[in-house]
């Protein structure tokens, strides 16, 4: 079996105690593969390939992206206004695509531009 790719781990952001686990039952003469973390003890739970173990630990979510610093959030009169919750059907009147900036959904997607603009001195 090749060398599978593993991320580093999601806990603790350390690579080098990083590595796949065969799990032998003999009770049922089975075995199951997981990943761990030997620098902090994060593990996934059991596949039935070590492919699969490792496809899991290296799934991440995305970052979390504030409504204030996504590409969606548009600046209307002081108003924040979400773009991908608006529609036209809905007309624009609605205070249900009025969002805070501290607000987060799944479809934020951050503005690198406006996000790493220092900030003007007053």
């Amino acid at each position: 079996m090749s060398e599978l790719h593993l991320e580093p781990c999601p806990f603790c952001e350390e690579s080098d105690g990083v590595h796949n686990q065969e799990i032998y039952y003999a009770e049922t003469d089975s075995t199951t593969y997981g990943v761990i973390c030997e620098d902090c003890g994060g593990e996934i739970g059991e596949f039935e390939t070590p492919e699969k173990a490792a496809a899991a630990w290296n799934r991440r979510t995305p970052d979390i992206v504030r409504c204030g610093d996504c590409i969606h959030t548009h600046d209307d009169h002081g108003k924040l206004i979400c773009l991908k919750r608006y529609d036209e059907a809905h007309a624009y009147s609605g205070a249900w695509n009025e969002v805070k900036p501290d607000g987060f959904c799944s479809d934020g997607q951050r503005d690198v531009e406006r996000c790493e603009k220092p900030e003007e001195t007053k």
